[in-house]
């Protein structure tokens, strides 16, 4: 199971849009029937812009249009975006190792982000 957390601030160059993208959508078409994937777009709002699914072909291109589509917002919510991957990544868990806790399931998490966050968590 992959999660990528696609951060898409104002302020991130249309050159690195494109960059995510295109690594992105490189990630998809490498993988198979057997692997899941998710991705989350966050800046000061989350969206889960594709739900965690098994990567069948008609998933792929999916996948692929939902990472295509991804446009620039307006800041960066890193915590948030982080924690709403997380939260997909932990209900996977459950929903496909039958409620076992651990990490047969969860492979990696992919935080594409220009690092500087614009919001801190709540409890900061």
């Amino acid at each position: 199971t992959y999660m990528c957390m696609v951060n898409t601030p104002v302020t991130c160059p249309t050159t690195h849009v494109m960059i995510t993208q295109e690594t992105i959508s490189f990630l998809i078409k490498s993988l198979d029937d057997s692997d899941y994937l998710g991705l989350i777009c966050y800046d000061l709002g989350v969206t889960e812009d594709f739900p965690l699914m098994r990567m069948t072909r008609a998933a792929k291109e999916a996948a692929c249009w939902a990472i295509s589509n991804v446009k620039t917002g307006s800041g960066t919510g890193l915590y948030q975006g982080l924690a709403a991957g997380i939260r997909q990544q932990m209900a996977a868990e459950t929903a496909l190792a039958g409620g076992e806790a651990g990490s047969k399931v969860v492979h990696a998490c992919f935080l594409c982000t220009d690092g500087l966050p614009t919001t801190l968590p709540r409890d900061a």
